[in-house]
């Protein structure tokens, strides 16, 4: 069996027993050079398309119905690449990066928050999303939420980008 890379982040307040966990399934979609972004216009906040396991889901199904919902995409998880744990006070978020595939489409069932922040799907050069998401200490002190989701984005593709180049994806 194939060892997925994992990573793990403290945060400044993170509890080394964690007393909850929240998993949660991410999505590379590319199209050439191009990757598939979400974006939500109201708060101008980028991330890659996925979202959190409900019930008994595997991560697999979870990366599956997300895009789907987020995306309107049909896509098949061709492989789980990296794994990234992040520790903020007594939490624990694992979230599980696949490489998918498109085969279709569906229509969007985006949630009354992603409404709200106008989240869309946008193709965006997957140069520039690094380039987002490498910014994430620009955040510090001032939003912390987008620094933490910025810094597990561009985490992702920085372990793609290695795993690409040394011909493993």
């Amino acid at each position: 069996m194939e060892r997925i890379p994992e990573l793990d982040i403290f945060g400044e307040n993170a509890s080394h027993t964690p007393t909850k966990v929240r998993k949660a399934s991410r999505a590379i979609i590319l199209d050439g050079d191009r990757i598939l972004l979400s974006y939500a216009a109201e708060v101008d906040v980028w991330m890659l398309p996925g979202g959190g396991l409900e019930g008994g889901e595997s991560p697999k199904a979870c990366c599956i119905r997300e895009v789907a919902e987020e995306t309107g995409l049909k896509v098949i998880p061709r492989r789980c690449f990296f794994i990234l744990n992040e520790y903020f006070g007594e939490r624990k978020y694992r979230s599980y990066y696949y490489l998918c595939t498109k085969i279709g489409e569906t229509p969007r069932r985006p949630t009354d928050w992603e409404r709200e922040v106008g989240m869309r799907p946008v193709w965006t050069d997957f140069d520039k999303a690094k380039d987002i998401f490498s910014r994430y200490d620009d955040f510090q002190g001032s939003d912390d939420r987008r620094r933490g989701m910025y810094r597990r984005e561009y985490s992702a593709l920085e372990q793609f980008s290695k795993l690409r180049e040394a011909g493993e994806i």
